[in-house]
């Protein structure tokens, strides 16, 4: 009896720049307008995708109308390649018929940070392991910024940590 071998072809899948940032940070309200190198960084630019609804970025409820439009602001991420990543994108402010007028929640990082949450997830666990100074080294921030990083971690850790835990704690 003879073994029989197939071979597959391999297909050739071809991927914006664009769309793989645009899929990696989940957006759906927002859309990546363009990747650009400058000197050390890749800068993507981000924008609002047509008239998509927004939401607050207090009580997170969609919001039908634009207030404003601020001034262009950044976020680091992480590196892609050995090449720092940063988001510049012009936040809205919007009109939330619950909070009043609030800057937009932003699906890509935690209010008033300036990290995204994929780099805030990967400095936090790696200051498990490394000093902060270690850590800060290796993301090419500042030692303060992982501070805040692992501050909210802590924080969240234990706002969302199962009850049974904390029971055991406690005794």
């Amino acid at each position: 009896m003879r073994g029989v071998v197939h071979f597959l072809e391999r297909k050739e899948i071809e991927v914006l720049i664009e769309t793989f940032i645009r899929k990696q940070l989940g957006l759906k309200a927002h859309t990546v307008t363009k990747a650009e190198e400058t000197k050390g960084y890749m800068v993507i630019h981000i924008d609002r995708l047509g008239s998509r609804l927004l939401r607050c970025g207090l009580c997170r409820q969609r919001c039908r109308k634009v207030h404003s439009i601020c001034k262009p602001r950044e976020w680091r991420d992480l590196s892609m390649r050995k090449l720092p990543l940063k988001l510049r994108y012009r936040p809205r402010r919007v009109a939330c018929p619950r909070c009043g007028v609030r800057v937009e929640d932003f699906p890509w990082a935690e209010p008033w940070a300036r990290v995204t949450s994929a780099l805030s997830n990967a400095v936090a666990r790696l200051a498990r392991e490394l000093s902060w100074q270690g850590t800060a080294r290796q993301y090419e921030l500042n030692w303060k910024s992982v501070a805040t990083i692992v501050k909210r971690a802590v924080q969240y850790g234990l706002k969302n940590r199962p009850q049974s835990m904390s029971l055991v704690l406690t005794r």
